[in-house]
């Protein structure tokens, strides 16, 4: 059986670039069709932090009703739903190339508790950096020496974000 291991890098100052183009090419796609906000998340949203290599962008969006539209039209032009990592309030999208996820596409129903995890996460490290570099050593502990799968990294990491947002 060959499991996959999470591979991390060191910050790349191009992820905002990679970020503002696709956001574009998003809302270009979407245009008045939809009514939406997309925002930068996850480790490549933080100056410092060590990433995996894809880009996290989180589409925030009115009520579920528009978000299943919404997911809908995007795999109708091309993208994949991740399902292991999607509930009703949240979906994931992969943006693949070259069989190399690039790109994340959060649809998350605004004001929801992912919505709120996503953005507020991002904020308060943002706001304190010092916790970056903790997140990326936990991060990397994760990867490197417990060598874990995606499952247990993504689920390890959710912990990590609630308990600094003091979430329970």
């Amino acid at each position: 059986m060959n499991k996959k291991y999470v591979r991390l890098e060191f910050y790349n100052s191009r992820w905002v670039a990679s970020y503002t183009q696709e956001a574009n090419k998003l809302a270009k796609l979407m245009g008045n069709k939809f009514s939406f906000s997309i925002e930068h998340v996850g480790s490549t949203a933080l100056l410092g932090c060590y990433s995996r290599h894809a880009i996290d962008l989180v589409v925030g969006v009115r009520d579920v009703k528009e978000l299943v539209t919404l997911k809908n039209f995007l795999v109708g032009k091309g993208m994949q739903v991740w399902s292991r990592h999607s509930t009703l309030e949240h979906t994931i999208l992969l943006d693949k190339k070259k069989d190399v996820v690039e790109f994340e596409i959060h649809l998350v129903v605004k004001g929801f508790n992912d919505w709120n995890l996503l953005i507020n996460f991002r904020n308060y490290m943002n706001e304190h950096p010092n916790l970056i570099k903790d997140y990326s050593n936990f991060k990397r502990k994760l990867a490197d020496e417990l060598r874990v799968n995606f499952s247990t990294y993504y689920l390890s990491k959710d912990n990590f974000k609630k308990e600094i947002l003091g979430i329970k």
